[in-house]
Formats: structure tokens, C-alpha cells, sequence
């Protein structure tokens, strides 16, 4: 089977590696309204921006969504499974979610839905989660949007047959 759009495999004897490039076209759009954004406010709000007190809080708000904006661009989450260890990593950019698991605690993987809900809309996403063999539910990558279910799909069945985990499921 062929690894879907920017998911890649590496499977050598010793050590067995995926990784999914996030590279949303979210980020794009919070990129541009990053760069655009002081720039209509300085044309706009003259006396607003004359303020060191808005001026560091305008920097500061950017500075956080330039860097979500460009860990969406290219960050990537990748999992690297052993004969005693599953770990996952995103990076380059540091990203909450680094873990590392004994592999034979993992009894399942799932590919899960979750809503994330603001004030106008709701939006689809997908997890990749392992369950432990004391029922403990971990989540390994929550970067799939709406349009990434077949590369979630895939990285769960590849690490389910590198694993030998046969009870593995996909619920929408």
C-alpha cells in the first residue's frame, strides 16, 4: 500500500519509522494574517499603536501566532517504533506532545474524531490514539485536520502490523 500524501515510511530490521509532515493550509492563511496584520493596524490605528503598552502587546500576539503559524508549516510528528520503545516526536519546532512508550504496554491504536468548537463553527480532526494495557488512553498525533483521515488511517494500520496488535480499530 502506498503511503498516502506527506506521510513517510522507513522500515529497517531494528528500528521502524513514520512520519507526517503537518503542512495544513491553515497555517498558511495564519502566516499571511500574521505578516498583514501590523501592517493594517499601523495604517489604521495610529494613535491606538502610539501606546508602548499596545505596541508590546500587538508584538507579543504576533510573536505567539507567527510561531503556531510556522510550526503548522513545517513541523512534522514522527514515530519511531523499536523492539522495546514507541516514541513520538514533533518538531523542528518544540511542540507539546513528545512522548516515549514501552511498545509492549500498547494493546490498540485508534484513529478518533475530535470537534474542535469556537463561537461560529465546529471543525473536524482527527487523532491517532494507543490504549495501554491498564486501559489508559494516550494520544499520539492530533495534527490530522478534516482531509488527512487516510494518511491517519494508514500510520495506524503500518504501526498495528508492526506491532502485531490485531484488535486495532478505526471509529469515525
Amino acid at each position: 500500500m502506498t503511503p498516502p500524501n506527506r506521510v513517510f515510511v522507513c522500515a529497517g530490521p531494528d528500528c521502524k519509522v513514520i512520519r507526517f509532515r503537518w503542512h495544513s493550509p491553515q497555517s498558511k492563511w495564519l502566516l499571511l494574517f500574521v505578516l498583514c496584520s501590523p501592517i493594517a493596524l499601523g495604517i489604521g490605528w495610529n494613535g491606538l499603536l502610539a501606546s508602548h503598552y499596545a505596541q508590546a502587546i500587538l508584538a507579543t500576539l504576533d510573536s505567539c501566532f507567527l510561531y503556531v503559524a510556522l510550526a503548522g508549516w513545517f513541523n512534522s510528528s514522527t514515530i519511531t517504533l523499536t523492539v522495546d520503545q514507541l516514541s513520538v516526536r514533533h518538531g523542528p519546532f518544540p511542540w507539546p506532545g513528545n512522548r516515549s512508550l514501552p511498545a509492549k504496554s500498547i494493546r490498540s491504536l485508534e484513529v478518533t474524531d475530535y470537534y474542535e468548537q469556537n463561537d461560529n463553527n465546529e471543525r473536524l480532526t482527527y487523532r491517532l490514539m494507543a490504549t495501554k494495557a491498564d486501559g489508559d488512553k494516550i494520544r499520539l498525533i492530533s495534527a490530522f485536520d478534516k482531509g488527512d483521515h487516510d494518511a491517519a488511517e494508514y500510520i495506524r494500520q503500518t504501526l498495528a502490523g508492526w506491532m502485531g496488535i490485531g484488535d486495532s480499530v478505526s471509529r469515525p
